[in-house]
């Protein structure tokens, strides 16, 4: 349904995005996951329209987009701090879109709209007066109610309150999910990312570092960046021979050839009680149970354990191979 190829911006000598390529099928939502200054919202105001490309295309249902002015895409974007009109009352900041494009039926729509957020009955509400989950729907229902081929949403949760960030994402998948619209979901947030998004595409320093499912993203990331980009804290460095990964006393089977190799050891992959020597550099208090954080080689790894276990201190790990995954 959409399609980004070889997308390349520039703002003067900075290189905001670097040949970047993704699809979107119908009915699909992407998130755009990646660090402050990593070309996330320069490709979503890209494929609206609001910068110009050096080179690359944006292809929506078929049609290049390259010539066709932002007002003619039919495509809604929902900015990070909603950009709603104070001055106006939520009713007329939802028929904003339709007034400007000459839409009939005017009050329905806008009526259609309020009522798909959850918002019917607050139509003459000001917007001061307006909650900020309140305000991310209002701007919610000004994008929907000119009916968009596509949704472009840049942080829509990165200005709430953290303990109304996980209702709103749940109910920005749900609302998604009934109105069938494309969207495209622009976050530095792994849980919002992977809460959010069918695929999850990983920009790094203006590139494409990675794409796939949530779980192929954590499981298999790919390169240190990516890895570090979702939250995997586990990073060392090991020797390969023979297909057997050394560091420190650590000896893992690896398929990587022999030489310098970088492996990710996801959650679980390193349990206290074992034969490998590492060192604790320190322990803190996660919830459930203690996450105490080792030395092993030249990295980190973090372990589970009952309690806080004093830095400076050796303990010995089991490895669990299946666990541990080479990154290129």
């Amino acid at each position: 349904m959409l399609r980004v190829a070889g997308l390349t911006v520039r703002f003067g000598d900075i290189l905001a995005a670097d040949g970047i390529g993704f699809s979107l099928e119908r009915e699909e939502t992407l998130a755009l996951l990646g660090r402050s200054g990593s070309g996330k919202t320069t490709v979503l105001r890209a494929i609206a329209g609001l910068v110009p490309t050096v080179s690359g295309s944006i292809t929506l249902d078929g049609a290049d987009l390259g010539s066709i002015p932002p007002h003619e895409r039919r495509i809604g974007l929902v900015f990070q701090d909603f950009a709603l009109f104070p001055h106006l009352d939520v009713d007329a900041n939802v028929a904003y879109g339709l007034r400007m494009q000459g839409a009939a039926d005017v009050g329905r729509r806008v009526a259609e709209a309020l009522e798909m957020v959850g918002l019917d009955g607050l139509g003459h509400r000001r917007i001061d007066q307006l909650s900020g989950g309140q305000a991310q729907r209002v701007a919610l229902a000004r994008t929907l109610a000119p009916r968009p081929r596509l949704l472009l949403l840049d942080e829509p949760l990165g200005s709430l309150d953290p303990d109304l960030r996980h209702t709103l994402a749940e109910e920005l998948k749900d609302l998604l999910e009934r109105t069938g619209v494309p969207a495209i979901i622009v976050t530095h947030d792994t849980e919002e990312a992977f809460a959010l998004g069918d695929r999850v595409t990983v920009l790094v320093d203006g590139r494409v570092g990675a794409t796939g499912t949530p779980e192929q993203i954590w499981n298999e990331p790919g390169s240190e960046d990516v890895a570090r980009i979702v939250g995997h804290r586990g990073i060392v460095t090991a020797s390969v021979a023979k297909g057997v990964a050394a560091a420190g006393d650590l000896r893992v089977p690896v398929t990587a050839p022999d030489g310098k190799a970088t492996l990710l050891f996801r959650p679980g992959a390193a349990t206290i009680g074992g034969q490998v020597a590492a060192i604790v550099i320190s322990s803190r208090y996660s919830g459930p149970h203690w996450v105490t954080t080792v030395a092993l080689g030249d990295g980190t790894i973090d372990v589970s354990s009952s309690g806080p276990i004093v830095e400076g201190a050796k303990v010995a790990l089991e490895i669990d191979p299946t666990k541990v995954t080479v990154l290129d």
